[in-house]
């Protein structure tokens, strides 16, 4: 592990080991409200400075877009997934963390800053805390890992990208080809990796819906043969509807983890085994790691992959929850809510019609935000689909144009 990677473990868990006791001492042990209110606010105004907050990193003499694109191009030459948006990129760095690139013209060239950021487990996480307002302060230890991770490598990896004005190395005429072919593999494997990550919540989501059944028939089953039965000894009694009860939600969950298994599982090694190959050929197009024979070429690859693109993409839609946690929980908690206000309304109807009418007027404001929300995040979708497929087709493009080049050159 590197230094700047050890130095954010011990952050973390030092972070860890005192708001964990705190936690519990303030919300079982003590009855101090404000305490209790402090919190959740300090954990909020934390994750505000850290993820709000941008650190200048370097000054490059060039415009803002070849700035980030040779910054792009050097992250991705060291393996790293790359995801490049108008005005910045995002760097992932671990599973739960990652860093944001910004660019911003000025007076002669591009200041270069950085941003904390997270991958989508890691908003999971900090959002699910705080939506938990009691589970807070647990938050805390991952918004100074990340904010530890971040720094350490705007500081050791891109700043000395930009060290004396200086642009990452531009592709000269006879390596411009091997530069595409990078980015190319980069983008695929991000996107295969993604696509895999994205149907990989969606089968642990199944299998959780599957232990639920497995609960749920527990349940029932033990309610039916329990009142069903005709046992004069209590002890009798409990015993038998137990174990019949144990079986049937045993049975149910072994069978719907199966059948998830079966559904999911063939999809699930296809894009991991497009995800390795596509990080191999990258690491081989890079000089990570030495060629090996008979494999395809980094080009035949590229344009296999283009065909497994638009699969890769419904993935991706699929697991619109696991890539944007913020709209989603959003969209849940309106939901709930709008559902709660509907049953309050119901319930008042003939004794305070008033009041119902305002619970169901607010419940239609609530189902009305959700089906906004979730417009807006399918737009977003479709918008990034439709540019996926364009940049792809414009990076196959270009490699086959700088191939036919470079050959008639030679």
């Amino acid at each position: 592990m590197e230094r700047r990677g050890w130095s954010s473990v011990v952050v973390a868990a030092v972070s860890a080991a005192l708001a964990v006791p705190l936690a519990i001492w303030a919300l079982v042990l003590s009855g101090n409200f404000w305490l209790q209110i402090a919190l959740v606010l300090v954990p909020l105004a934390l994750f505000s400075v850290v993820f709000v907050s941008k650190g200048r990193i370097g000054h490059l003499a060039v415009p803002p877009e070849r700035a980030l694109a040779g910054i792009a191009h050097a992250m991705r030459a060291s393996l790293y997934r790359v995801t490049e948006e108008t005005g910045s990129l995002t760097v992932r760095l671990d599973s739960v963390s990652a860093v944001k690139v910004l660019a911003r013209p000025a007076a002669d060239g591009t200041d270069v800053y950085f941003q904390p950021y997270a991958t989508p487990a890691g908003w999971s996480f900090i959002m699910i805390s705080f939506f938990l307002w009691s589970l807070a302060f647990l938050a805390v230890p991952l918004i100074l890992f990340i904010f530890m991770e971040a720094r350490g490598f705007a500081r050791d990896r891109i700043a000395s990208l930009t060290t004396g004005g200086a642009q990452p190395p531009a592709p000269l005429a006879a390596t411009e080809v091997k530069a595409l072919l990078i980015d190319g593999l980069s983008e695929g494997n991000r996107l295969a990796s993604e696509a895999y990550e994205a149907e990989q919540s969606g089968y642990h989501d199944w299998l959780l819906l599957a232990l639920l059944g497995g609960i749920v028939t527990w349940g029932l089953v033990f309610a039916w043969t329990f009142t069903a039965s005709a046992e004069p000894d209590f002890g009798r009694r409990l015993e038998v509807p137990t174990v019949i009860a144990v079986a049937a939600g045993t049975m149910v969950t072994v069978l719907g983890g199966l059948v998830v298994r079966a559904a999911l599982r063939s999809r699930l090694l296809r894009l991991k085994g497009w995800a390795d190959r596509l990080r191999d050929a990258l690491a081989t197009e890079a000089g990570s790691t030495a060629p090996r024979e008979h494999l395809p070429s980094s080009f035949e690859l590229l344009s296999e992959a283009a065909r497994q693109l638009p699969e890769w993409l419904t993935s991706l839609r699929r697991g619109g929850l696991s890539r944007d946690p913020g709209t989603w929980l959003v969209i849940v908690i309106a939901g709930f809510w709008s559902a709660s206000l509907f049953v309050g309304a119901a319930s008042l109807a003939v004794f305070a019609p008033l009041l119902a009418a305002v619970l169901t007027l607010g419940g239609f404001l609530l189902t009305a935000l959700c089906y906004l929300l979730y417009q807006r995040w399918r737009r977003r979708v479709d918008s990034e689909r439709e540019r996926t497929l364009s940049d792809w087709d414009r990076r196959l493009d270009s490699v086959r144009t700088s191939m036919d080049q470079f050959l008639r050159d030679l």
